[in-house]
C-alpha cells in the first residue's frame, strides 16, 4: 500500500482520492476450446493512511463508490454483497443458466 502511494506522488499525482477500481475475470474453459470470460468491478477511490483491519492485501486503502469506509473497513457480509469477484460470479450464473 505504501508502494502504491509513493508510486503515485512520484507520478506527480495526488494518492489520496485517486480514482481506483477492484477488478475479477472467471474464465469458463469449454472442452470444445471456447471461453466465456466474465468480468466484475467495484469502482472507487484510494485513501491514505490505510484504515481498517478486514479483509486483506489493498482493503484497507480502497473506498469503494459511495461510501465512507475502506473495504478493511466493511464488515465481511458488507463487503461480500459489493465485491468485485462477487460480481463476477454473478454474471457468470446469469449467462450460463439463462
Amino acid at each position: 500500500m505504501n508502494r502504491v502511494k509513493f508510486e503515485l506522488e512520484r507520478r506527480g499525482h495526488v494518492a489520496t482520492g485517486a480514482k481506483a477500481y477492484f477488478m475479477s475475470c472467471i474464465v469458463v474453459a469449454w472442452p470444445d476450446g471456447h471461453e466465456d470470460v466474465f468480468e466484475g468491478r467495484v469502482h472507487g477511490t484510494l485513501a491514505f493512511p490505510p484504515r481498517g483491519t478486514n479483509g486483506f492485501g489493498y482493503d484497507p486503502c480502497f473506498m469503494p463508490e459511495g461510501d465512507s469506509r475502506s473495504f478493511g473497513e466493511l464488515a465481511d457480509a458488507e463487503k461480500k454483497a459489493i465485491s468485485h469477484r462477487a460480481r463476477a460470479l454473478a454474471a457468470m450464473t446469469a449467462a450460463l443458466l439463462t
